[in-house]
């Protein structure tokens, strides 16, 4: 069961960050060693240029994806702060490259699960030893339909990931409270996060009435 692992966290399973800023490759809490001896961190590749590359600090373009890696496994008895919310599972960092192109979004999510989707890109990397579990991708993309080469990448993902048990995949619907995230004609449309096989997850930072 993915939730009861995580809440406490287990070494069999890994998670996902997807983030446009990327995940920093050698942030102490991302680089611990769990209880099973592993190394938490299984992979980190920079999918943004051509050819791609693996994440470097330098290449970050904020601390945006680190801080959503630290907040779901950063590691416990480390004395070095507050764990994440799965500390003791693996993670697989991907910084990403254009939202709305469908196909190499769509190569990187199904990477980062495992599976090869026949991507010819330059420097596109070798199959994760540990494919994600859970896909957490903390950003929006308002008003940008849902193209059918990402619907039919999430519907494989939800199906066949995690050894034919579906993978969570999760996407944010920001931080501005209650709202209808799911009108293509609304201001807050959101179709990534609002279809029926994905979560979509939010948050009210001092938004009425929910705030």
């Amino acid at each position: 069961n993915v939730a009861v692992a995580l809440r406490g966290g287990s070494p069999n399973v890994t998670a996902g960050i997807a983030d446009p800023q990327g995940v920093a490759p050698n942030h102490p809490d991302l680089t611990a060693t769990l209880t099973d001896g592993t190394g938490k961190l299984v992979a980190s590749v920079n999918f943004a240029p051509n050819p791609i590359v693996a994440q470097t600090v330098p290449g970050l373009l904020g601390d945006h994806g680190t801080q959503c890696a630290t907040s779901a496994v950063a590691a416990f008895d480390d004395n070095r702060g507050i764990p994440g919310v799965a500390p003791n599972c693996h993670l697989i960092g991907a910084q990403i490259r254009d939202r709305t192109d469908a196909v190499r979004m769509s190569d990187l999510y199904l990477w980062m699960a495992g599976f090869d989707n026949g991507s010819t890109d330059a420097g596109f990397p070798a199959l994760p030893a540990r494919p994600c579990d859970v896909i957490s991708s903390s950003f929006g993309q308002t008003g940008m339909a849902l193209s059918n080469t990402m619907r039919d990448c999430f519907d494989f993902l939800t199906s066949y990931g995690r050894n034919g048990r579906g993978c969570v995949v999760l996407f944010s619907l920001g931080n501005s409270g209650y709202g209808d995230y799911t009108d293509p004609t609304g201001t807050r449309f959101r179709s990534w996060p609002t279809y029926e096989k994905t979560l979509g997850v939010g948050s009210s930072i001092n938004v009425n009435p929910t705030n």
